[in-house]
């Protein structure tokens, strides 16, 4: 187990670049994790743990531990440290994109070296600027297709440029995945399904009301803000004016029962969703 980095994450210390599987090609050759990429991904096997093993596809079967809460044949105790360091080698990244221009000699010089050691399964080729797209991205494809036949590893195993199984949307999006709207999505799965499988009955708004008040005594924001609402009311007997009234949450009784219910039902149906792709390897999908 190749270990080059641990950092200090919550109350673990765990691994930003090593683990099992990895080697010294992989360290030298892949970003560090950042703490919020890290947090993501304690998230994905939180998620993991809530899925069916009998759901969860082949390839994923023999890559992921299972921790599948509802398996007799999980791995239930297993905590976030020893999961990330056996797995983490799946969510790597490569430290270099994989087309990169050279722009003066001392690049030529550094890349010429790598292109000359085999290891690194580094090729350096000519476009000329007047070349049609087209033609260009199929001779590309045409070099890639005939290297990979006679390439290593650790090329093979990059041919998504964020990894083996990389964040959904990440890529486009540019940011990561919203880690608190997801803890706040798996808050929601957790306590409707405790209730379920006492065969207890709680409407959405009880649940949200439950949520929400753990919460703001842990210091946290609740799930739906309690701050006070503005509202325009029709001045009596003037039909084309309004006035501007401020209202508490407290004042919404019926109003506030209802949002409480839409947004639990949201929450739990995108629990859902997010659980069914990740059996699938992607996460975190929620839809």
């Amino acid at each position: 187990m190749l270990i080059k980095k641990r950092v200090k994450y919550k109350n673990w210390t765990v691994p930003s670049l090593g683990g099992e599987g990895w080697t010294d090609i992989d360290i030298e050759g892949c970003k560090e994790f950042s703490l919020a990429e890290i947090e993501i991904h304690e998230l994905w096997f939180e998620f993991l743990k809530r899925s069916d093993y009998s759901q969860w596809n082949r390839k994923l079967k023999q890559e992921f531990d299972n921790v599948s809460l509802c398996s007799k044949t999980a791995y239930k105790d297993m905590q976030f440290p020893e999961w990330w360091t056996g797995h983490n080698l799946h969510f790597s990244v490569a430290a270099l994109d994989g087309f990169i221009e050279i722009e003066n000699k001392e690049d030529y010089r550094d890349f010429k070296q790598m292109a000359d050691d085999p290891a690194e399964n580094v090729m350096i080729f000519a476009l000329f600027m007047d070349t049609p797209v087209n033609v260009a991205k199929r001779q590309l494809a045409e070099i890639l297709k005939a290297q990979r036949k006679k390439t290593s590893r650790y090329t093979s195993r990059r041919r998504d440029s964020n990894g083996y199984y990389p964040l959904y949307g990440y890529k486009t999006a540019r940011y990561l995945p919203d880690a608190e709207m997801l803890w706040k999505i798996l808050d929601v799965y957790d306590t409707k399904m405790k209730y379920a499988n006492a065969g207890m009955r709680r409407f959405g708004w009880q649940i949200e009301e439950e949520i929400s008040e753990r919460r703001i005594a842990e210091g946290r924001n609740p799930l739906i803000s309690r701050a006070d609402r503005l509202r325009k009311e029709p001045v009596t007997g003037k039909k084309q004016e309004a006035q501007v009234v401020k209202y508490k949450w407290e004042d919404f009784e019926d109003e506030r029962r209802k949002v409480q219910a839409a947004t639990i039902s949201r929450y739990f149906s995108q629990a859902k969703a997010i659980i069914a792709n990740v059996e699938q390897g992607v996460f975190p999908k929620s839809s």
